[in-house]
């Protein structure tokens, strides 16, 4: 049990200094302008953290039935959207908000699947 969470943390920051440069361009993208990397990262930690936290509390709540899986992935991503429009700021200083949390979450998400698209296609012109 501590070794799987010891696991999850430190791939949950190790993803985050990957996923910090794919906010960045998701928000340079949809808002025209380039939060700081370590803006970005804190936002992708405190995003990872809050849904290793909400496993947590799901599986020992409700166990893993499928309702379960389903209801953490909502209130996950429904919490990433919060903490990105709350933790990165505009060019004046104020959060970006919720809604706009979301474009960012969507455009960052596109950006993860073509990249993950891109590489399945490599891997199987190389035979890997």
């Amino acid at each position: 049990m501590i070794a799987a969470l010891l696991g999850n943390l430190i791939g949950s920051i190790l993803a985050s200094f990957i996923t910090a440069v794919i906010i960045q361009y998701a928000t340079k993208i949809a808002y025209k302008f380039k939060p700081p990397y370590w803006t970005a990262f804190k936002a992708s930690v405190y995003a990872n953290l809050s849904a290793i936290s909400l496993g947590l509390v799901f599986g020992f709540l409700l166990g893993d039935n499928p309702l379960s899986i389903i209801s953490l992935l909502l209130i996950s991503f429904l919490l990433a959207i919060y903490i990105y429009g709350m933790t990165i700021k505009d060019p004046d200083g104020s959060p970006i908000g919720v809604k706009r949390g979301f474009i960012v979450i969507l455009v960052g998400s596109l950006i993860g699947i073509a990249i993950w698209v891109l590489i399945m296609l490599i891997v199987g012109i190389l035979n890997i």
